[in-house]
């Protein structure tokens, strides 16, 4: 190759890469033109003529769309523009007819892509310039950009203008207290927003039940051979939660606080029957204890979801289906029992009501002899006179717990007494043999010379004759070496007192008015096993069945038929309440601390399972002794019990307002209607809903709504039920006796008893 007469360079065949569509007409374009009727503007026909004059229909010139003689002329001025295009191209690229590797047809079909590619990204970006401009709107409007937190606090503003008085969300945020008396605690459950943020409660529909004799009681099984019963009150609560994506959900936990000098039991579980309580925990809250128990919430497939993926499968596998959904709806019936100790423990020993609202001191001593010794309540009880005074009753039981406790206290005197005395034994064991090893080692010289008579094991040469070993210089010396160089021996110990009996002389006085013997027949220990106590009557009273009461198990059913009718979007899911681990517990640091915003606690200590499960057994050994191993109804607790559904959006806030156009204000509006309509037991023909829906200028729609909500599919409702019922088991409350009715007797049922 010649530098200086350089090849001639031939000319290259296009590329791909050449080729554009710059020169095609993307008929997209976001306009914006005011309504020319409801402005000053001239008539359309005097506007001047252009392609962006949009031309409506004769018949409809409201109409926001276009007109067909405009799309043509949009469709047209693209088909030229490409027709144009692939005319270059034929200049430019060679024939399909020749064997190329790239020619006219590869060519138009780039084109082509390319076109497609940028009609796409212009339709996508005329969505988006439009999207934007109306969020610059409505922030403007209304003066910040609305987030999940926001439409909370206007909910619960919202709610309180729509609902009567009576039946507007309340937040679950509950004093633990007697009549004209002073809390003992707070129980609620709470958004947990974080260290730094305020913590609100959740607002729930709430229907109260209130307890008596009219009312059957709840069976609260703790073990297998022990079930407890209560008489307390009732109540109903329907939680609406909604959810964003950009908020997911929760975290919510449910909060107890005791004050000072103050207790109460908490019990956290389902429902596992119309009047069955399950409770899966338990704890004692005392003294400004805070304890913090998080809840873990699970959604189900909503009505409409479960209603499309059985529809294909065979019958057999639809009742099924719908068998095991309707154990799911009646399990997710979450249930909080608060248990109140002084008056539980006043009917449990005798006494008067009130009588151990002072008894600081009294009350601490019962709590520890029934949780950490599981001491018999009949060894406490007041056993005197009936028409004896109110201060005499507590007199008598502060002598016998002061009896108990003086045995308590030598028994454990008793046992110190006798690990000081092993451990001396063991000192002077160790002296001993410490002494006879100095001894060995002093003699061990003297062995060596002696090989005809050596010298005997220590243990056989202590006390024996020198002349077993014939004699001599060396044995005289080594006895003479123990003798001097042995203690003397200790003075045996005495043995250990055991606690046989207790006895306590008759009281001179008339208070107790009969003679009180205390016989404890074994070692009181705070490890003493509660089963070992045997109440003498152990048959519980059987519940009264001619009452008729509100079965909880049935309102998930009732929502999910309700939903199934009115929710054609699928966002109404029910949902599942569970506890999970770890929880909190903070306590004062001291008596005096002074109260603040953290309420002068130390760092919350985390509790595991095995923390759980121990303060659950303790929770469970105080219920056995306050009821009697089940003989004693517990008269003085309150049972909640939480159906909650959650109401899913699939954007955030700003996003289901301008891309998705839907108002979540009326979305959640019709969900709390349904569940207020059932928790509040409105009868179908609307009876109630003039109470339940508050004056204003919404009422007549709401009201309007509300009855086309609440009515029942009885055929689907009423198939559903006898289809579960057929395949389901009486074990699992899965169409139990309600199996006959549909949700519209169930409806009548709930309303007849309601508030």
């Amino acid at each position: 190759h010649d530098p200086a007469n350089p090849m001639p360079q031939t000319q290259l065949a296009p590329g791909l890469g050449t080729i554009s569509d710059s020169q095609i007409f993307t008929p997209v374009l976001p306009l914006m033109e005011p309504n020319l009727e409801d402005s000053n503007t001239p008539a359309r026909a005097e506007q001047p003529k252009s392609l962006l004059v949009l031309r409506s229909p004769s018949g409809d010139s409201a109409s926001p769309l276009l007109a067909l003689g405009d799309i043509d002329m949009f469709l047209n001025a693209q088909c030229r523009s490409l027709s144009d295009a692939m005319s270059t191209l034929t200049t430019v690229f060679p024939s399909h007819q020749l064997m190329k590797l790239v020619t006219v047809a590869e060519a138009s079909l780039v084109l082509f892509s390319l076109s497609a590619i940028s009609l796409f990204h212009q339709f996508q970006q005329s969505i988006e310039y439009v999207e934007e401009l109306l969020r610059l709107q409505l922030v403007a409007a209304i003066g910040k950009e609305i987030e999940p937190n926001d439409f909370d606090r206007f909910m619960s503003f919202h709610n309180a203008k729509i609902f009567g008085a009576d039946f507007a969300p309340k937040p679950f945020s509950y004093a633990v207290r007697r009549p004209n008396h002073y809390p003992d605690g707070i129980v609620s459950i709470e958004t947990n927003k974080g260290a730094g943020e305020k913590n609100d409660p959740i607002r729930t529909h709430v229907r109260h039940i209130a307890g008596g004799d009219d009312v059957p009681m709840m069976s609260i099984p703790i073990n297998a051979a022990t079930s407890l019963e209560m008489k307390g009150d009732r109540y109903l609560h329907g939680w609406v939660n909604h959810r964003f994506e950009s908020s997911p959900m929760g975290p919510f936990a449910l909060t107890a606080r005791a004050r000072q000098f103050s207790s109460f039991l908490l019990m956290v579980g389902v429902l596992g029957g119309a009047n069955k309580f399950e409770p899966k925990e338990a704890i004692i809250v005392q003294n400004k204890d805070e304890v913090l128990i998080p809840l873990l919430l699970k959604e189900l497939p909503s009505a409409k979801d479960f209603k499309d993926a059985i529809s294909s499968l065979s019958p057999e596998q639809q009742k099924f289906a719908k068998a095991f959904r309707g154990m799911q709806l009646e399990s997710s019936v979450f249930a909080v029992c608060i248990v109140q100790l002084k008056p539980q423990l006043e009917s449990l020993l005798g006494l008067a009501p009130g009588s151990l609202t002072k008894e600081i001191k009294l009350t601490q001593n019962l709590l520890s002899l029934f949780i950490d010794y599981q001491i018999p309540s009949d060894l406490l009880s007041f056993d005197g006179l009936e028409d004896a005074s109110k201060a005499d009753k507590v007199y008598c039981v502060k002598r016998h717990v002061s009896a108990v406790m003086e045995v308590i206290e030598e028994a454990k005197q008793a046992e110190l007494k006798e690990m000081e005395q092993k451990a001396e034994l063991q000192k002077n064991k160790l002296e001993a043999e410490k002494r006879f090893a100095e001894v060995r080692r002093a003699v061990a010289p003297a062995r060596t010379t002696s090989a005809v008579n050596p010298i005997p094991s220590p243990p056989q040469g202590i006390g024996g004759s020198g002349h077993a070993y014939g004699g001599g210089q060396i044995h005289n010396s080594l006895s003479a070496a123990i003798v001097n160089s042995s203690p003397a021996p200790p003075a045996p110990a005495p043995a250990p007192l055991p606690i046989q009996e207790f006895e306590e002389a008759a009281m001179e006085d008339h208070i107790c008015g009969v003679n009180e013997v205390v016989n404890i027949s074994h070692s009181v220990s705070s490890s003493s096993p509660l089963s070992n106590f045997k109440s003498e009557n152990q048959e519980m009273v059987p519940m009264s069945n001619n009452v008729t009461s509100i079965d909880f198990t049935n309102i998930p059913k009732q929502l999910d038929c309700i939903f199934e009718k009115n929710d054609v979007d699928g966002s109404i899911r029910a949902t599942t309440i569970e506890t999970e681990l770890p929880w909190k517990r903070s306590r004062p640091e001291s008596l005096f601390s002074a109260p603040s915003n953290n309420m002068s606690k130390k760092a919350p200590l985390d509790l595991n399972e095995n923390s759980c499960q121990l303060e659950r057994n303790k929770a469970f050994d105080l219920l056995d002794a306050l009821s009697r191993s089940g003989t004693l109804p517990l008269d003085f607790a309150e049972l909640h019990v939480l159906v909650a559904v959650t109401h899913s959006f699939e954007n955030d806030v700003m996003g289901t307002v301008i891309q998705d156009n839907i108002n979540p204000i009326e979305k959640v509006e019709k969900a709390l209607m349904m569940v207020a309509g059932i928790i509040h037991g409105c009868d179908n023909d609307g009876t109630t809903l003039e109470n339940l829906i508050a004056d204003g200028p919404d009422r007549q729609r709401l009201l309007e709504a509300m009855n086309v909500s609440l009515l029942p599919p009885a055929d689907d409702v009423g198939s559903k039920n006898e289809t579960a019922s057929d395949h389901s088991s009486n074990d699992n409350n899965i169409g139990s006796e309600h199996s006959t009715n549909n949700v519209g007797s169930k409806n009548d049922t709930a309303s007849d008893h309601s508030s």
